[in-house]
């Protein structure tokens, strides 16, 4: 799972208003690849919003889950708002909300149980010819058929069907404006790099609930038939607030989900031997990985090897070999500090294919590395913080009180930092409590300066968004730094 929920506001000599559109839209994708210049070829796949995960999105928005009430597109949530305002105590919500407390049903788990749905004569039930291990794991059989029960009741009384209907010009205008990212995807390089294809295709769901949140599940029939699948969420609208998408934001994120498909299976076939390293290794990260909703060891090994991956498309696609560097620097930051050597793990399967034609083939090979690491993690950890930058000063204090007037707010690194790239996010404060930020500019390779325009009597709250501050020794920014203030009454 890929979560985009942060907001950020980056940039290299932006004007003002980009500035301030960007402030609630910038990804850390965005950041990390931008312009990847893929193998452009025809569209073997579509995108099509599907009545079953935007089901299981309102439930789960209604029954209160946090992921699933981050959409941006205000019209449609009031619509979804107006249309269930009846059904908000409904038993399915409320079996929602249950299961969510007790069985961690959130996130991924949602959208696995939604494309394992069928819906035939208003009626919905588990597709028939499923593996019994196809749905993901917190979803146990008496919960499912209790959950489907309820959810079929929902479904009727509160015309769902209708109200999805009603919306078809909205999914035609995202279908539509999404044929031209699927343009630039190199769908083939999947079956190259890991070796292997899925056996029944795949398939791009878009859903206009989920914000900023996106999954890569997969279905398994009893015949062994695959369907892989990227459900993308829609965290960017024009000025009717429409979604709209650009292979800049969005292939990315496509890239990504895709490859769990591929490798979480790889993962949880070996998930005995990887047991021993992903325990040790996964305190020493947990901080980091819990704030993106990385709760496991499991979680950590499928996320490392999926954006290892990522970056070795990236390689292969983009004609700009620096972002290879800048990319794994990223993900470092992001607590995958292994994200250098997985990678080059992953360089010699490439160049030995003879041996492995297949990824699963080399599989004891990530083991290993995984187990090399463990060894002496704390002191890896240690050194590798020792290599990246860090905040030195800033003009203000955190929890000062300013005078109103203050034009500049400074922030000094401890070593030099490359490419003059940017970002923040909200703070405590949130977005309303967000300072209006003017003009951002690198005074020096160490001094970042922002213009900012304050109020009275205020208080105001940003991060740091890390990914996007890279040391000139290519090493990120690893502390998380939020600058909480007020402004003078007078």
């Amino acid at each position: 799972m890929m979560n985009l929920a942060i907001k950020s506001f980056t940039g290299k000599k932006e004007t003002q208003n980009k500035y301030k559109k960007n402030v609630c839209r910038l990804l850390f994708l965005l950041l990390m690849l931008t312009n990847i210049s893929s193998f452009s070829i025809n569209p073997i796949i579509t995108a099509k919003v599907d009545e079953r995960t935007e089901l299981l999105s309102i439930v789960f928005k209604l029954a209160g889950n946090n992921e699933y009430n981050k959409g941006i597109l205000l019209d449609y949530n009031k619509q979804i708002d107006n249309h269930f305002a009846n059904f908000k105590d409904h038993e399915a919500i409320k079996y929602a909300r249950k299961i969510h407390r007790k069985h961690y049903i959130s996130y991924d788990a949602v959208m696995s149980l939604a494309i394992h749905l069928k819906i035939e004569n208003s009626q919905l039930s588990i597709i028939d010819t499923i593996a019994e291990n196809s749905i993901e794991k917190r979803w146990k059989p008496d919960v499912i058929n209790t959950f489907v029960e309820k959810l079929n009741d929902f479904y009727t009384k509160s015309d769902f069907n209708k109200f999805f209907n009603s919306n078809r010009n909205l999914y035609n205008v995202a279908e539509n404006r999404f044929e031209g990212v699927l343009q630039k995807l190199n769908i083939g390089w999947y079956d190259s790099f890991y070796g292997q294809s899925p056996k029944d295709g795949y398939n791009i769901i878009l859903s206009l609930t989920n914000g900023p949140s996106n999954y890569g599940p997969k279905t398994i029939s009893k015949s062994g038939q695959e369907n892989t699948y990227a459900i993308i969420g829609s965290w960017q609208a024009d000025s009717l607030n429409l979604p709209i998408y650009s292979s800049r934001n969005i292939l990315p994120t496509i890239i990504h989900e895709f490859c769990h498909s591929f490798c979480n299976h790889l993962i949880d076939d070996h998930i005995s031997e990887f047991e021993k390293s992903g325990k040790i290794i996964f305190p020493y990260v947990r901080e980091k990985l819990k704030k993106q909703a990385y709760s496991s060891y499991q979680t950590m090994l499928y996320e490392s090897l999926v954006r290892a991956s990522v970056v070795k498309y990236v390689e292969q696609n983009d004609t700009n070999k620096t972002k290879v560097l800048v990319y794994i620097a990223r993900e470092q930051g992001n607590g995958f500090l292994w994200t250098d050597k997985l990678f080059n793990k992953l360089t010699l399967y490439e160049n030995n294919r003879d041996k492995y034609p297949t990824l699963e083939k080399f599989i004891p090979e990530i083991v290993s590395l995984f187990d090399s690491l463990a060894v002496d993690f704390n002191s890896y950890k240690n050194n590798f913080y020792s290599q990246c930058p860090k905040i030195e000063s800033t003009s203000i204090k955190n929890n000062d009180v300013i005078d109103f007037n203050t034009k500049e707010i400074t922030i000094v690194f401890d070593k030099p930092m490359r490419d003059a790239g940017y970002g923040f996010s909200y703070g405590k404060g949130g977005k309303n409590n967000f300072p209006p930020i003017d003009n951002v500019k690198w005074v020096n390779n160490k001094t970042l300066r922002l213009n900012v325009k304050l109020d009275k009597g205020r208080f105001y709250s940003l991060k740091l968004f890390t990914p996007a501050y890279i040391g000139e020794n290519n090493s990120p920014v690893f502390d998380d730094f939020e600058l909480r203030f007020k402004t003078s009454k007078n």
